[in-house]
């Protein structure tokens, strides 16, 4: 007889100025009982129409909308972000944890600073030029972005937005801390995120913590997502609190 096995989501949540698109590729390397859900933010990507948003907490409102319509009650789900996205996941898992959801299987974070860092400089509101430096700091890749008048005019607008969102967060004070199983990843390249920061997000952690470093650099989840989809597979494997059902 055949066998039902259900399926565990993932929900990914991108990087600044970054699409759900970029997740698509995972899609390839994932352990076929995980399904890929990454969470689009406004103004970009299919949601490029409604209006970009400045504060984590009305991100996270909208993506819990999502998620709570997407996820069952009985359903085991993780949790991904990258850069920015981190940040985002980490209010995420609050906010689902907060309205009665159960732990997740997995909580990952990605070359993104712990909540409680201390930010290092405002950028959102630099003048153009000052602006195109910061960004082409994180990688050559985001040199595409100045290339031509119309690519400059629809992502600069949504990096600003972005970099504010972070630039204005403030993390609560919270007693309650991941309760599942934490992986940190940093880029070998990554010239701003460091292990050191990453290494940060240990206080979160309450149980099982691991930290990898990926080949590449800030963008490295596009540069090495064998790499990183096979840690995310193994971390999400290796856990106890997977649910998985098969008839013989």
């Amino acid at each position: 007889m055949g066998g039902l096995i259900l399926k565990i989501k993932l929900f990914c949540i991108p990087y600044a100025g970054g699409s759900a698109v970029i997740y698509h590729s995972w899609k390839t390397y994932l352990n076929e009982q995980i399904e890929l859900i990454p969470l689009e933010l406004p103004g970009r990507g299919t949601k490029a129409k409604q209006p970009l948003q400045r504060n984590v907490q009305e991100i996270v409102a909208g993506l819990y909308d999502i998620v709570k319509e997407s996820l069952k009650c009985d359903e085991d789900y993780a949790i991904f972000g990258h850069s920015m996205g981190s940040t985002i996941a980490f209010e995420l898992y609050h906010e689902l944890i907060k309205n009665g959801f159960h732990q997740p299987v997995h909580f990952f974070v990605s070359a993104g600073r712990s909540p409680d860092s201390i930010k290092e400089k405002i950028v959102h509101n630099l003048p153009e030029e000052e602006f195109k430096q910061v960004i082409l700091e994180y990688g050559a890749s985001s040199s595409i972005i100045f290339e031509n008048e119309e690519l400059r005019s629809f992502f600069v607008p949504i990096l600003r937005a972005d970099f504010e969102v972070i630039e204005n967060y403030t993390s609560l004070e919270r007693n309650r801390k991941i309760g599942c199983g934490m992986t940190a990843f940093y880029g070998s390249e990554d010239t701003g995120i460091k292990r050191t920061q990453m290494g940060e997000w240990k206080i979160h952690a309450s149980g099982l913590w691991k930290i990898h470093c990926i080949p590449g650099g800030h963008f490295f989840i596009k540069e090495s997502p064998k790499q990183v989809v096979a840690i995310v597979n193994e971390a999400i494997f290796s856990t106890e609190n997977v649910k998985s059902y098969q008839e013989s």
